[in-house]
């Protein structure tokens, strides 16, 4: 290697993400040396990793913050009116719980009277209130019902249950409807985006929707019921495995995503996208699949909204006219404690031992009923190891009722409680009937109730929404703006739009989120699904693809443009290779692909807008990009 200097040599990089290759060659591509080595390697680095666990973390502190506040907001309405009962109340509610009678003396000083936690009162205590009410949705079912007057703390307490697991807000906006009859046309347009998915038309008469319908809400196992309903679809062989795929998702089984796009090869590391609605980390891995289902996550999260339809009606029963929480979660405990009667009788015809050890403290390993219903015996969603604990201890019993306890195990419906997983599936909605029910039994009573009525609803309802940004006048992270003479005024669930500017909010919202273009650093940068922009990817990709190394004429690119991508979402080789078949052109060796054997680029926002305006031109062209 003479005259170092004088010698032109080039330097190839290959970046990966846990990983660099490099490689020094001459104009004639050989490698080469200094010295006895040759001026090739690689270095190897911990690959990156994402702060999604950061995220979550934030995501629970900031739930749990805002939590709070509408506690606090609560109390705030209600003070005066509970503390004129009871002037400690709300410092033994808060302070004094898990102390020992030494130290609540301490705390309390003169407003000691018993070593009780909610009531000491001369003739209603703790004891009498958990007899009259085992569990909140016992008082909660009462105050809905009852039309006489109620201690203030009890309104209290069931109003702050209600505002703080207040539910979810799947159904933001709209009239709850459980009726079967109201989810016919949700389940038809998941058909029809199936069969769109697959080029295809499923053929499912009314009565059939009607069938699945009823089916799946029934109080079998899930696989039963994707047996049920498949036994009534008459499909040809092919579709019959798409659609029963699609039927173990919507009943809460583990599906196969990839297996509902029969022309499309959806993978995520080389292997099948596989969801579970049920599962406790479906929230991680459908954010691991976003990247790869792209415009897909809206038919997955229109799935699992059937599916959390589902699990409701399971809870609260399918007329959602007489459909109520507290009734229901009063029902589950009902429920519970005739099976633990049960099933107390059917081990201790087993055994003592075997009774010990289904009812006794033990490692955290086993879930025996004492962990199972014990909330710090081991972490985790503990059903299914509970039922498979029970089944293997009455295995040997020989008591006409365990056939009754293993098909409730079967159906999932054994021993349930009222604490669960699927109170997640509860909306904001069925919250809020039961806390207008209290109010409109109890404000005649309570003034303090009916002048703030609309403050406390709001404070139920009420979701910051995302194009506000943080509330704190951090100027540096948020954009949120007041209206004038309001700019020191706090914002509150019932008067944030009174303080709020909100077009000028949002607006800033969007600008925030703007960027500069790359190549033109004094223009914004266009909307990534913008006619325009979706045109210039697509024709960027196509003016690339060469076959047998030679590129597409213009009047190729054209047809294929025209013919392909104005019809399909997704273009892939195959689609390609067809088409030129059916053109009678060249069929080679293709190359160009900016993914893998597919076109990433996609003309999507071309077909939504036509469907609504049948055509784009010059006259509505402007609009549409405004839009």
């Amino acid at each position: 290697m003479k005259n170092r200097e004088n010698i032109k040599y080039y330097i190839g990089v290959d970046i990966g993400t846990n990983s660099v290759g490099w490689a020094v060659i001459d104009e004639n591509g050989n490698l080469l040396k200094k010295g006895k080595h040759h001026l090739w390697g690689s270095r190897l680095f911990d690959q990156a990793q994402t702060a999604q666990n950061r995220r979550n973390y934030r995501s629970s502190r900031r739930r749990y913050n805002k939590r709070r506040q509408r506690i606090g907001l609560l109390r705030l309405i209600m003070s005066d009116m509970v503390l004129e009962v009871d002037p400690s109340f709300f410092i033994r509610l808060e302070k004094t719980t898990f102390l020992d009678k030494e130290d609540k003396k301490a705390i309390l000083k003169d407003n000691y009277k018993m070593n009780y936690n909610l009531f000491c009162d001369e003739d209603y205590n703790d004891k009498k209130y958990f007899k009259d009410y085992p569990t909140i949705y016992h008082l909660r079912k009462k105050l809905c019902e009852s039309d006489e007057k109620a201690d203030p703390r009890l309104i209290y307490l069931a109003l702050h249950h209600i505002v703080k697991y207040r539910g979810n807000f799947l159904y933001e906006g709209q009239e709850l409807h459980l009726e079967p009859s109201n989810k016919e046309e949700d389940l038809k347009i998941l058909f029809d985006i199936l069969g769109k998915n697959n080029d295809t038309v499923y053929d499912i008469s009314e009565e059939q929707i009607q069938f699945i319908l009823k089916t799946v809400v029934e109080n079998i196992s899930k696989t039963a019921k994707v047996d049920e309903c498949m036994s009534q679809l008459k499909l040809n062989s092919e579709d019959k495995k798409i659609v029963k795929e699609f039927m173990r998702g919507l009943v809460g089984n583990k599906f196969n995503v990839s297996k509902l796009y029969m022309h499309e090869d959806l993978q995520f590391d080389d292997e099948d996208l596989k969801l579970q609605f049920s599962d406790k980390s479906y929230e991680e891995k459908i954010t691991e699949y976003e990247n790869v289902l792209e415009e897909k996550m809206e038919f997955i999260d229109l799935m699992q909204r059937f599916y959390s339809w589902i699990e409701l009606s399971k809870i609260v029963g399918s007329d959602s006219q007489h459909a109520s929480i507290s009734g229901a979660m009063v029902n589950i405990y009902e429920s519970h404690r005739e099976d633990l009667r049960t099933l107390k009788e059917v081990m201790l015809k087993i055994g003592k031992k075997e009774y010990d050890e289904m009812f006794k403290p033990t490692s955290k390993n086993v879930v025996n009923y004492y962990n199972y219903v014990n909330p710090v015996a081991c972490s985790g969603d503990k059903t299914d190891g509970f039922y498979k604990y029970v089944k293997k201890a009455i295995e040997k019993s020989d008591d006409s009722r365990k056939d009754e306890i293993l098909q409730k195990i079967a159906n999932e419906t054994y021993m349930l409680k009222q604490t669960s997983k699927n109170n997640a599936y509860i909306p904001y909605q069925m919250q809020k009937d039961e806390l207008i029910k209290i109010l409109d039994h109890q404000e005649k009573y309570y003034p303090v109730l009916k002048e703030n009525r609309d403050k406390i609803i709001s404070i139920l309802e009420f979701r910051i929404p995302y194009y506000y940004g943080p509330l704190d006048g951090n100027k540096q992270f948020g954009w949120l703006i007041k209206k004038k003479g309001k700019e020191n005024e706090r914002i509150l669930p019932w008067n944030h739009q009174e303080i709020v500017d909100v077009q000028e909010t949002a607006a800033q919202f969007i600008k925030k989120l703007t960027n500069y273009c790359t190549y033109l650093p004094i223009e914004k940068v266009m909307p990534q699904k913008s006619l325009t922009c979706s045109m210039y990817e697509v024709l960027s990709e196509v003016n690339k693809i060469r076959i047998d190394g030679k590129l597409l004429p213009i009047d190729t690119k054209n047809r294929l443009i025209e013919d392909l991508f104005f019809k399909r979402k997704t273009v892939k080789e195959k689609d390609l290779i067809n088409w030129l078949k059916q053109n009678q052109l060249t069929v080679g060796e293709i190359t160009g692909y900016q993914k893998e054997k597919a076109f990433s680029s996609s003309l999507a926002p071309w077909i939504d807008f036509k469907e609504i305006f049948d055509e784009i031109n010059d006259s509505n062209y402007d609009l549409i990009e405004k839009l």
